[in-house]
């Protein structure tokens, strides 16, 4: 069985998406916990710069971005993910966000590290202000989930069982209606019936009595620090054109990309790009939504996706 390391804090969303995703299979994991703002300096020891967690380490292996980590604990678990939803999940999540009551929020500090993060400006009349506009996005999506579920017997897929596809939109809609609470009085029971019968049907496929471990950092250091056991596909055709032990970066094309990983590449291929750190860490990365190029032309990359 892998040892399963997931580094975050408790109230991410795609934290909590990890950790619903961990127990639907079944798989023990602990946790470490890092703070929800920058500087986070445990990361920063290891050469991980980085910006957005969770982040998790599968055997020692560091994996950034929750897409790619729940394909590799699907991989484990051997279960097949539903890469459709997810990116329905995705697209959803922005709007979610904006519902957020602003007194939840206020704090000056997080507000700086949001536009930092995002790349425009959080501010009370901002939140105020677009409101209206992702309340009536997440009715929509709630609207077309209703008719999915009408059709697949009580969830995303025919059929009636809880699978990915249900995980993956869950999470958001939860987070909303039971974390946040920013839809007030504007979803409930008695106006989506349909939504919340499906979501008490998610939480019992995910009930579990599987306790995660607590870690400390100086407990799990050195083991992310070992080359990774993992075999690793280097495709030298990619359209990339970079070469083994080049020192390149990675950056994310939507939020986050003031902080790029910089790192000696392992590999590149269709679905991955691994990269040791400074520190010694090997990290890998999604192709999808990330650009990755020489660090002398990551501004100029950076640029281009802006």
């Amino acid at each position: 069985m892998a040892r399963i390391i997931l580094f975050g804090y408790p109230t991410s969303p795609y934290f909590q998406k990890i950790i619903l995703v961990l127990n639907f299979l079944r798989l023990p994991y602990s946790t470490c916990a890092q703070p929800r703002m920058l500087p986070r300096p445990d990361l920063a020891s290891l050469g991980i710069t980085y910006r957005r967690i969770p982040i998790a380490s599968i055997d020692g292996h560091v994996y950034a971005d929750t897409s790619l980590i729940i394909a590799r604990l699907c991989g484990e678990a051997g279960v097949s993910n539903d890469n459709v939803t997810e990116a329905m999940g995705a697209a959803l999540f922005p709007y979610c966000a904006m519902l957020i009551p602003y007194e939840l929020i206020a704090d000056p500090a997080f507000l700086r590290d949001r536009s930092a993060l995002t790349g425009r400006p959080w501010t009370e009349e901002s939140v105020v202000r677009q409101r209206g506009f992702a309340l009536a996005q997440f009715r929509g999506y709630l609207a077309t989930l209703t008719g999915l579920l009408e059709v697949g017997g009580g969830t995303v897929r025919r059929g009636g069982r809880v699978t990915m596809a249900d995980l993956h939109l869950a999470f958001v809609v939860q987070w909303v209606l039971f974390g946040h609470r920013g839809t007030g009085q504007d979803v409930s029971p008695d106006s989506h019936p349909v939504i919340y019968a499906w979501l008490k049907r998610v939480q019992s496929a995910v009930a579990t009595q599987q306790k995660p471990g607590k870690v400390s950092f100086a407990d799990v250091r050195e083991e992310l620090v070992r080359p990774s056991k993992r075999a690793l596909e280097h495709d030298e055709r990619d359209p990339s054109q970079l070469k083994v032990g080049a020192k390149v970066a990675v950056t994310p094309t939507d939020t986050g990309k003031s902080h790029p990983q910089v790192g000696e590449l392992l590999a590149i291929n269709d679905s991955e790009v691994c990269l040791k750190t400074s520190g010694g860490v090997t990290i890998s990365f999604p192709r999808i939504n990330y650009v990755v190029g020489p660090v002398s032309q990551i501004r100029a990359v950076r640029m281009q996706v802006a």
